[in-house]
């Protein structure tokens, strides 16, 4: 799943900008991350649902 995430970051659909989401089913959990100009930082790999937007207060900072 990060393999895909790195090799084609913006291909995968805004949850809240700037961060994108990607998930593959079966797997319960989608992948939160901010494509950047040099490289991606994921931000939360997040239980769909379980305590949806925990990750939030990652984005400030």
């Amino acid at each position: 799943m990060v393999a895909e995430v790195c090799r084609a970051p913006q291909r995968y659909r805004f949850v809240r900008r700037p961060v994108r989401r990607h998930f593959e089913r079966p797997f319960p959990y989608a992948l939160l991350y901010v494509d950047e100009p040099e490289s991606v930082l994921i931000l939360a790999v997040a239980h769909f649902k379980r305590r949806p937007g925990y990750w939030l207060h990652r984005l400030k900072g």
